[in-house]
């Protein structure tokens, strides 16, 4: 589905810059800075972020 894309998308973005050694709350505000927004209107937080990207990689088995 189109969300289950999109999330894919922004979590790959994600963990794409806290591997380039970003902190999360690095990567929440240049999203938020960039417009983006959670699935429910919210601005990012680097908590939520962190804790959703761990879900993520858990169910998509890319834990690392």
């Amino acid at each position: 589905t189109r969300a289950t894309t999109t999330r894919d998308a922004l979590m790959a973005e994600v963990g794409k810059l806290l591997n380039e050694g970003h902190t999360g709350a690095e990567v929440a505000r240049q999203l938020n800075a960039s417009g983006r927004r959670t699935a429910n209107g919210a601005q990012f937080t680097s908590a939520n972020l962190l804790r959703d990207y761990r879900a993520w990689l858990k169910k998509t088995g890319n834990e690392g």
